[in-house]
């Protein structure tokens, strides 16, 4: 039996018994690997995984992919871009916006335009939501048309 190491406690297991999402990424199970994805190693995982299905199969190389990775490490590690941030950002370009991907241009494509608008966008909806939270533990009168009404009870955005 060969044996392989889990990628986020790093124990040795059985290959047979470890938990494969894809080939060459194992764990000792998925709750282990629901952790990892929760690291930046794994947060950097799945925007590649997601942005490599974007491109066509004839751009789909080792160079490709290496390019998309130094792109992707670039943005966190010198504009200090959150990996998390970078995925949001895409999926925004793509399933939102609804933009057609170019092979040739990478994740430059997408940011910091896109993601710099999406943190402010964020940014807002925190600050909505703490306002939010503030206006309904004090009774605030809200005016609607001519009429004051007192807000007693709270309100919720789930």
């Amino acid at each position: 039996m060969s044996k392989v190491k889990c990628r986020h406690c790093k124990e040795k297991i059985d290959k047979e018994n470890a938990f494969s999402p894809r080939e060459k990424l194992y764990f000792c199970d998925q709750e282990c690997y629901r952790r990892w994805r929760q690291t930046d190693d794994g947060q950097l995982d799945a925007l590649l995984d997601y942005v490599w299905k974007l491109y066509s199969p004839s751009k789909q190389t080792s160079s490709t992919y290496i390019m998309i990775k130094k792109q992707a490490e670039h943005y966190h590690n010198v504009e200090g871009f959150k990996y998390k941030g970078m995925f949001l950002a895409v999926r925004y370009y793509v399933e939102v916006l609804e933009r057609l991907w170019c092979d040739d241009y990478g994740l430059g494509q997408v940011f910091p335009t896109y993601y710099i608008t999406l943190q402010r966008m964020y940014e807002e909806q925190k600050a909505l939501k703490e306002k939010l939270k503030s206006t309904t533990k004090s009774k605030d009168k809200v005016a609607i048309g001519s009429h004051n009404i007192i807000r007693r009870k709270g309100l919720s955005l789930e």
